[in-house]
């Protein structure tokens, strides 16, 4: 369970800071922060509260429920109630998005955590009901 954990982390970890790197590639608004900017206190803070807080925030909310989603998968015979997990699971990140970022940037984020979620845990979502192909994966 504590690996399934920590690939989920890794998982959101590697999520955000793909999503910063495309926006920051897509929006020639959007600026890198660069470390000779943050010269006092108040800086570090901002920066921190503006980049790593919501970092921690999606973590925090999102690891358990996509952890237990995982492990559910493994154990289920409704293979449409799995999928409306997840849905229901990238619906609340959309929403939770929609709360904290513009709204361009939440069809982007969205879009990013679902590829990279099937790229991440293909195996695990798919092992169960197309065994045939597990072998592709390796």
């Amino acid at each position: 369970m504590r690996k399934l954990h920590l690939k989920v982390i890794f998982y959101l970890t590697a999520r955000y800071f793909l999503f910063l790197i495309i926006i920051n590639a897509i929006f020639k608004e959007v600026k890198w922060v660069k470390w000779s900017d943050l010269n006092s206190a108040e800086d570090w803070f901002m920066f921190a509260w503006l980049f790593i807080l919501p970092l921690f925030i999606e973590i925090i909310a999102f690891t358990l429920p996509f952890s237990n989603g995982l492990k559910r998968i493994e154990i289920s015979k409704n293979r449409i109630s799995c999928y409306l997990f997840f849905g229901l699971l990238f619906l609340m990140e959309f929403i939770f998005c929609n709360s904290i970022l513009a709204k361009p940037f939440n069809y982007i984020k969205v879009l990013i955590s679902v590829v990279l979620f099937f790229l991440y845990f293909r195996r695990s979502l798919f092992k169960k009901y197309f065994p045939t192909s597990e072998n592709n994966y390796r």
